[in-house]
Formats: C-alpha cells, structure tokens, sequence
C-alpha cells in the first residue's frame, strides 16, 4: 500500500461527506497495515462501512478487495466484486453501488 492510495482513500471520505454534514457525519478512513477501514461517524457513534485490504508488496504492487462487516461484527469478502489492482475502483463501486451491506 503506497502513501498515494492512502491519499486517495482520504480525499474520497471527504468528498463522500457533504460539507454541511462534515463536522457530525463524516466518513473517517482508518489505516492498519494492510487495509484501511471507511468508518461512518454518526454522533460520536462509529460504525465500520467497508474493508479495502491490500494483499501485494508495498511498493504497489499488489491487488485490493473489498469487505463487508456482518451482524457479528466480522469483516467477509464481498464476491460480488473481484480482486482489483486499484483502490480507485473499489471507491467508484463504492460511490456508485446502492447495496445496503455498505450504506443501509
């Protein structure tokens, strides 16, 4: 995972939150080793939406998949989306796909 991606992810949670609902609902990314959570944060109440985990070396040379988080709190991998090499594309799916696993 390179810092560009990260960049990445970063602008897109901004742009994901509209600027009046900044401050109280914001889509927060959370970095760890190999993926990065998108976390919605509903009055100081944080819910994990997706999973984007890196599997590759980190010189970006690699392959990211997309996980969902069940009822028990346990992130599964989404298979209605395969392995892709930019996490560019997991976002796209994202902001497009009205699946409610993600934004129910």
């Amino acid at each position: 995972m390179q810092r560009r991606e990260i960049d990445l992810v970063e602008l897109w949670c901004r742009e994901r939150t509209p600027e009046n609902g900044w401050k109280h609902h914001p889509v927060v990314p959370q970095i760890t080793g190999r993926h990065i959570d998108l976390i919605a944060d509903a009055d100081g109440i944080k819910t994990p939406i997706a999973r984007l985990r890196y599997f590759g070396s980190p010189r970006g040379e690699g392959s990211w998949v997309l996980h969902w988080r069940d009822a028990e709190g346990t992130f599964q991998i989404y298979r209605n989306l395969p392995a892709v090499d930019a996490v560019s594309e997991i976002l796209d799916f994202l902001a497009s796909d009205p699946d409610p696993l993600f934004w129910a």
